[in-house]
């Protein structure tokens, strides 16, 4: 297939991948094949993962905590596009493109503090806190100014990005078209039903990226494979009780998988002697050794155990380089106290260890795609209908099938 999915005239090779896909994803799994190479090695690929795949869903875009108050601004990238999140005067949290309506200069660089408007660095327009235009100097002409900004019948205002706050999670719909965030979300809240989220709070000092040379679909593929953890992570390996060892099952549009751990502590290692942290008040005592994943379609995950809590993101930067970010919770002032600051920075450390087992492994998985004799695997029943449901939901979205259909 020619590399350039847009390059035969007449045809769509782009559609041609996808139908293809779709019918050996829906092979029984004996029979099945994943994703051909070209969807983890092709930048017209990842480019059309932007259009077709991120922008019809709910896509996690960035923390709330990390615009604790009025007037901060957080610069986010999601999908390739340039966003912001701005901490209201009104304490909400709203989502524009980083984009200065004008003449389309990119607005903001770096974290801003406090900040009464967001201002232009090419032409000093200003913009209040809720995108509304509010100053253009020298409008009208030299020392001419326009001190209200709604002069036109159509005010010139940021462009407002359709966002939903879960917790400290900020989600956005890029087409606007994806529906109810209640509805989307649904299967992870029900899962998470039994669980406080309130009752966990973020050290902000504790924040992971970790650069994974791969495709960002090859990086959230492993890790919801549950598959490698006896060979790839041995201390991992040791903690999960051997019966509770399966595939992720899929809801809604997500996955999930919960395993029993062994030994007591934070929930990733063997460590009975070490740092230990408080747990969610009031959990029952049979569930003082269970851990939670839940995958967030299509590129984040929540990872639950009782004493902590971490969400992470597959960020795609180019189609063989992805950035995962993580950032940490803790129950109540297990979060900021520093009676707790050694297990804090253990468990920290224990999750570097583990992702660092993960980079050699998934450098190897995006070479071996420029293998032309792999057509997209021979896989285990046991162990990977996750991932086989997960890129059958990929291309469902991209193809515009079932609710994504667009006209």
């Amino acid at each position: 297939m020619n590399d350039n999915l847009w390059a035969t005239p007449g045809s769509s090779p782009l559609q041609t991948l996808l139908d293809g896909a779709a019918e050996t994803l829906d092979r029984p799994i004996e029979k099945a094949w994943g994703l051909p190479n070209q969807a983890f090695t092709s930048a017209e690929f990842l480019h059309a993962e932007y259009q077709l795949l991120f922008p019809r869903c709910w896509v996690f875009a960035g923390l709330a905590s990390d615009v604790p108050d009025a007037g901060d601004v957080q610069p986010v990238a999601v999908a390739g596009r340039n966003l912001i999140l701005v901490r209201g005067a009104d304490g909400g949290v709203r989502v524009f493109n980083n984009v200065c309506p004008h003449r389309g200069a990119r607005l903001v660089d770096e974290p801003l503090k406090q900040m009464s408007f967001i201002t232009c660095g090419y032409h000093g327009w200003s913009f209040n806190l809720a995108g509304v235009v509010k100053s253009r100097p020298h409008y009208f002409g030299p020392e001419d100014h326009d001190r209200t900004g709604v002069h036109e019948e159509q005010p010139a205002c940021l462009f407002a990005v359709a966002s939903e706050c879960m917790h400290d999670w900020v989600f956005v719909n890029l087409d606007g078209k994806a529906g109810s965030f209640a509805d989307f979300m649904q299967p992870i809240t029900d899962s998470l039903a039994h669980i406080d989220l309130g009752a966990f709070k973020r050290d902000t000092a504790l924040n992971m990226t970790v650069e994974f040379r791969c495709n960002w679909k090859l990086a959230v593929e492993n890790f919801h494979d549950y598959y490698h953890v006896f060979k790839v992570h041995p201390t991992l390996h040791k903690m999960i009780a051997n019966d509770t060892r399966h595939s992720m099952e899929s809801r809604g549009l997500h996955l999930f998988n919960g395993f029993w751990f062994n030994g007591a502590g934070r929930g990733l290692s063997l460590d009975d002697s070490g740092p230990t942290l408080p747990m969610v008040p009031g959990l029952p005592e049979d569930r003082h050794n269970h851990h939670i994943h839940a995958h967030v379609f299509p590129n984040a995950e929540l990872t639950y155990f009782p004493s902590n809590l971490q969400t992470t993101w597959f960020e795609p930067v180019a189609a063989d380089f992805t950035r995962m970010h993580m950032r940490f919770y803790f129950v109540g002032d297990a979060a900021s106290d520093d009676d707790y600051r050694e297990a804090r920075r253990t468990l920290y450390d224990e999750w570097a260890a583990l992702n660092g087992e993960d980079e050699g492994i998934c450098a190897k998985l995006q070479e071996g795609r420029a293998c032309d004799a792999y057509d997209g695997g021979r896989l285990a029943a046991h162990w990977d209908t996750s991932t086989v449901q997960y890129q059958k939901q990929l291309v469902d979205v991209m193809r515009g099938e079932g609710a994504f259909a667009r006209p």
